[in-house]
C-alpha cells in the first residue's frame, strides 16, 4: 500500500511550484515601486531648498532697497511701482536732486512731473503762471463748481464783467438757455426783433408750437405759397403726400410723373416694377439696355 506524502517528503519539484505561485499572488503593494521613490526624494530636495530661495529674494530686494536708499536724494520717496524714485510732492527734480516748488500765495502743490506743480484754491484764478488772484463776483452772479470762475444767476445774463436782468418782452418767457436773448416766445406769438408779435394766420393753416418762422403751416392738402395757403391739385392715379416741398403727390404703384400726371409704365419683356413701384428693372439673368431687357 502507497504511504500519503508527508510535507517533508514533498518533492523538490513541487515545493518550487508551489512558492513561485504564493509569490506571484502577493499584492503590488508589497513590492517596491522605485518611480515613487525617485519622486518623494525629490520633493524632499525641492522642500529643503525653499527656504534658501527665500532668504536669497529677502536678502536681494533688502540689499536693492539700501541701494536706492544710498541714491535716493533728500525730499524724494520710492516710486510706489518699479525701481527708482521719485521727488515727494512739492518738491520738482532736477540734475538728480529734488527742489522745492515755489508756491505762489493761495496756491497749493500738485503730484507733476510736468508743468507749474501747483494750483490755484478755490475761488482764486491764475494769471500769467506766477500768482492766484481772488475771483471777483459781481452781483446777482455765483461760483462756477470748478471754482475759478463765475456765472450769472437765472434771468440775468453777462455783459462785461456784470450780470444784466434779462428784459422780457410782452408774450414770452424765460427759458433756461445761457445763449441770448433767454427768452421764448409764448405759443400764437413769434419772436420779431426783441419783441414778440401776432401769428397772421392766413386761410387752411394753423398755428404750430415753433417759436421762430411763419408761425403756422398750412392744412392737410394744402401747399405753402407765399403767405398764403394753395390746395394741392392731385391728378388721376395719384395721392396725397403730406410734405413741404415737391409736388405735394406721388403716382401711384404701376405710374409714373410725366409732367403735371401719372401715367402707366410700359414694361419692357423679362422685366418687374422696382422697390419704388414707379419704375422697372430686368429680372435675373437679364440687363437693362435702354428701354429693354437682355440676355447677358
Amino acid at each position: 500500500m502507497n504511504k500519503p506524502l508527508h510535507g517533508g517528503n514533498m518533492p523538490q519539484s513541487a515545493s518550487h511550484d508551489v512558492r513561485k505561485k504564493s509569490s506571484a499572488r502577493i499584492p503590488n503593494i508589497y513590492q517596491p515601486n522605485w518611480r515613487i521613490t525617485r519622486l518623494s526624494v525629490r520633493k524632499r530636495m525641492i522642500a529643503a531648498l525653499l527656504p534658501c530661495l527665500a532668504f536669497l529674494l529677502v536678502f536681494s530686494g533688502e540689499t536693492l532697497a539700501r541701494n536706492n536708499s544710498a541714491q535716493m536724494p533728500a525730499n524724494a520717496q520710492a516710486k510706489s511701482y518699479g525701481a527708482g524714485w521719485e521727488c515727494k510732492a512739492g518738491f520738482r527734480e532736477s540734475q538728480g536732486d529734488c527742489n522745492p516748488i515755489v508756491l505762489p500765495l493761495n496756491a497749493y502743490p500738485v503730484k507733476s512731473t510736468y508743468g507749474r506743480g501747483w494750483e490755484c484754491k478755490r475761488g482764486y484764478s491764475r494769471q500769467n503762471n506766477a500768482s492766484c488772484e481772488e475771483i471777483q463776483i459781481p452781483v446777482n452772479a455765483y461760483l462756477d463748481s470748478g471754482g475759478s470762475a463765475w456765472k450769472c444767476d437765472r434771468g440775468y445774463e453777462k455783459q462785461s464783467n456784470a450780470c444784466q436782468a434779462i428784459r422780457i418782452p410782452a408774450n414770452a418767457y424765460l427759458n433756461e438757455s445761457s445763449v441770448s436773448p433767454g427768452w421764448t416766445c409764448a405759443r400764437g406769438f413769434r419772436a420779431a426783433d426783441d419783441e414778440c408779435i401776432t401769428h397772421v394766420i392766413p386761410a387752411n393753416a394753423h398755428a404750430n408750437n415753433s417759436a421762430y418762422g411763419s408761425g403756422w403751416e398750412c392744412d392737410r392738402g394744402f401747399k405753402e405759397q407765399a403767405d398764403s395757403c394753395q390746395e394741392v391739385v392731385v391728378p388721376e392715379n395719384a395721392y396725397l403726400q403730406v410734405s413741404s416741398y415737391g409736388s405735394g403727390w406721388e403716382c401711384a404703384r404701376g405710374f409714373h410723373i410725366k409732367g403735371q400726371a401719372c401715367e402707366p409704365l410700359a414694361l419692357p419683356a423679362n422685366s418687374h416694377l422696382d422697390y419704388s413701384g414707379n419704375n422697372w428693372e430686368c429680372d435675373r439673368p437679364f440687363r437693362k439696355r435702354e428701354s429693354r431687357c437682355v440676355s447677358l
